[in-house]
């Protein structure tokens, strides 16, 4: 294991992943069910920062899949929260839900609010992709609340972008304005910054803009983002 865990430090996923699996298979053959579980966890891990999701997810569900005697509530729940993130990618989204709300009923049974608030945050963004304004609303708003009261600056731009997403779903083109300027003044504050969502929240931003009749701050604000659009998603702008 120490070569896998040597490649993962290298930032070389992939190869990392393909050394974790080579082990679990080992694991399997000496019927070792926790060091089979603890390879394919890594391995899904690993593929999924290597942006192959069907490899992660399939790992994911093998480890979900084998009988843990260690099993606790806690593991079984971020065991979910993995595959829904997987799934995500894969545009699995109504599947998604479904694992993201088994999680949450998982961690809300074991009162661990940071947990909760982790299936919150990807419930807005699965019912969102499936254009269900008033339940990505419903997670948003419990993801925006838990960031207001942990006083995490950080978290609270992500949670207003995906309450902004939310408003906009609805119709609710006031709010959506609100939520995204203030994302948008929180996200840029950040040192890494995370231009996959400050693209996103501009593009939002423009939308709502557009539909309260504000057409010219819209066009400029698309044409200020245009450069970084280019330089970020190539030909394909981010969804």
């Amino acid at each position: 294991e120490g070569k896998a865990f040597s490649l993962r430090n290298l930032k070389r996923p992939a190869e990392s992943a393909d050394t974790f699996e080579e082990i679990a298979k080992l694991y399997q053959i000496d019927d070792d069910t926790n060091g089979y579980i603890r390879a394919k966890r890594a391995a899904a891990c690993d593929w999924y920062e290597a942006k192959q999701w069907q490899n992660s997810l399939d790992g994911h569900l093998a480890a979900q899949a084998a009988i843990d005697p260690d099993a606790t509530p806690m593991s079984m729940g971020i065991d979910l929260l993995n595959i829904g993130t997987a799934q995500i990618k894969l545009n699995l989204h109504t599947e998604a839900v479904a694992t993201f709300l088994s999680a949450r009923k998982i961690f809300r049974g074991e009162k661990n609010p940071e947990y909760v608030n982790w299936a919150d945050q990807y419930l807005s963004i699965a019912y969102a992709a499936l254009e269900n304004g008033p339940e990505s609303k419903f997670h948003a708003t419990h993801y925006f609340n838990y960031s207001k009261v942990a006083e995490d600056m950080s978290m609270e731009g992500f949670a207003r972008y995906r309450l902004g997403i939310a408003h906009l779903l609805c119709h609710e083109y006031e709010d959506a304005e609100c939520q995204l300027v203030a994302a948008l003044e929180q996200l840029t504050l950040d040192e890494n910054k995370d231009w996959e969502d400050i693209l996103g929240a501009n593009r939002a931003l423009a939308k709502a803009l557009v539909a309260l009749g504000k057409e010219e701050e819209a066009k400029t604000r698309l044409e200020r983002i245009a450069t970084i659009e280019e330089t970020i998603c190539g030909d394909e702008k981010a969804a």
